[in-house]
């Protein structure tokens, strides 16, 4: 199974472009495109060489979650059942505010089967 590139601290995707021969700088070009642009597929990083895009895609990934299961209540509660990229599903539910308040709380779940 591929790895997660959202896995790494920005250190240790310096240390990983070292290894491949990379400028440290190309590190900071993914943190940018992973928490700035939000890119869901390396290939949509349009600002790396593309022998290096190829190269990550080997054993990297940018994981995904998957809605599998959406159900609302009548007072506008949503609950959420989401499947990781390993199979495994974890919840969340988003609780909609007092009446006449935007507010909403959202509970995740940090870990499967909690």
């Amino acid at each position: 199974m591929k790895t997660d590139i959202r896995e790494f601290s920005i250190e240790e995707l310096k240390d990983k472009m070292a290894a491949m021969g990379q400028p440290a700088h190309r590190a900071k070009q993914i943190f940018r495109w992973l928490y700035k642009k939000l890119a869901s597929d390396l290939r949509s990083m349009t600002d790396l060489p593309k022998d290096l895009i190829m190269l990550l895609g080997r054993d990297l990934n940018i994981g995904e979650l998957h809605c599998e299961e959406r159900l609302a209540s009548r007072d506008g509660t949503e609950k959420f059942l989401w499947k990781l990229r390993d199979g495994e599903y974890m919840e969340s539910v988003l609780i909609k505010g007092a009446a006449g308040k935007d507010a909403r709380t959202l509970c995740v779940s940090t870990q499967v089967g909690c």
